[in-house]
């Protein structure tokens, strides 16, 4: 009697499938898409998609900011969402799917060392 739902990172597929062997895991992972680290990993789309009740994708922040990121860009340009249903369509029922994104966006510094800060529509406003 109880409805589970699941946040889960973004995936994209990538045309390929390799298996990953990871620490602490028997079987290694089946990677079929291009985001290959620890949060992709940790989320089969298949298996959450059997046993969840609805499946929510994160479907933000193609580029973080912080350090060891690649700097200014999009949060979650259309083309990006289309490949992110695209690949989980494939792996979860419809009817389970549900897709966050982003409203907001970041001020990016002009050079390297200023800081990037989170805004929100009402302040883009009032910058444009």
């Amino acid at each position: 009697g109880k409805l589970l739902s699941v946040a889960i990172h973004p995936k994209t597929a990538s045309g390929e499938t390799t298996l990953l062997k990871c620490p602490g895991l028997k079987d290694p992972i089946k990677v079929d898409y291009i985001e290959s680290y620890k949060g992709q990993w940790t989320h089969d789309y298949e298996f959450l998609g059997k046993v969840a009740d609805k499946v929510k994708i994160m479907a933000y922040e193609l580029y973080p900011r912080g350090p060891g990121f690649p700097g200014p860009g999009p949060q979650a340009p259309l083309d990006w969402i289309e490949k992110i249903l695209d690949y989980a369509l494939t792996k979860i029922p419809k009817e389970k799917l549900y897709m966050a994104i982003p409203t907001y966006g970041y001020d990016w510094p002009l050079n390297c060392e200023g800081e990037t800060k989170a805004v929100y529509y009402s302040y883009s406003r009032k910058i444009i």
